[in-house]
């Protein structure tokens, strides 16, 4: 079975997908699993 491109990836492959330094930084945030968005 062949996923689309909205399926889940690991997050060690998160660097090589296209997208913007504030989506990268938005997700690294998730993964910390913070209490609190970072706001700076």
């Amino acid at each position: 079975m062949r996923l689309g491109p909205s399926a889940f990836v690991d997050p060690g492959e998160l660097d090589a997908l296209p997208m913007q330094h504030t989506q990268q930084l938005r997700l690294q945030h998730y993964l910390e699993h913070r209490d609190l968005p970072y706001i700076g």
